[in-house]
């Protein structure tokens, strides 16, 4: 079963980034595939689920950890990527009280500020500002990401992430 398949090659991307992290606390590359890692497995596991075992907790820690190194990997990616975990991961009462849809906002606009000609900074802004019913605010940015060249270096997320954009114009103008 893929589902199967999915858990258990994410489990063994934490087993390993679990090992590997304490002996190069440093590498921002080896904490960003670790993260990449971890929250794939959170979303195999399901949000309440990662919750409650930790995961959730553990990927801000480490996130944390990578904007302690590097705030600006990758145009701003550790910032955003903190933001979109408090957009997308719910409050759960007496597990997790910090998610804020709300501060994700204006950690997603920090980053889109900073670097606007990143397609993903444009996209995830755009969908903070859907998801705290803000549809006009986002179209903009969802146009912008859309204008904007896929870089060779990350040509198939960039990508993927004009797809993700053109679906979500689509909802918001339907």
């Amino acid at each position: 079963d893929e589902r199967s398949d999915k858990r258990a090659t994410f489990k063994l991307a934490k087993e390993v980034g679990d090992k590997l992290i304490p002996k190069y606390p440093k590498n921002k590359e080896l904490r960003f595939e670790y993260l990449s890692g971890l929250g794939q497995w959170g979303e195999v596991l399901g949000v309440f689920k990662a919750a409650k075992e930790g995961v959730v907790d553990k990927v801000r820690t480490q996130m944390e950890a990578l904007i302690a190194l590097d705030p600006d990997y990758r145009k701003g990616v550790p910032r955003r990527a903190l933001a979109v975990l408090n957009l997308r991961v719910p409050k759960i009462p007496f597990i997790l009280s910090w998610p804020d849809k709300k501060q994700a906002v204006i950690m997603t606009k920090a980053v889109v500020d900073k670097y606007p000609d990143d397609i993903g900074n444009n996209f995830y802004h755009a969908e903070a500002l859907v998801k705290n019913d803000r549809d006009e605010e986002a179209v903009g940015y969802l146009k912008k990401a859309l204008a904007i060249a896929p870089e060779k270096k990350y040509l198939l997320e960039d990508r993927h992430f004009h797809m993700e954009a053109r679906e979500m114009l689509e909802d918001i103008q339907d």
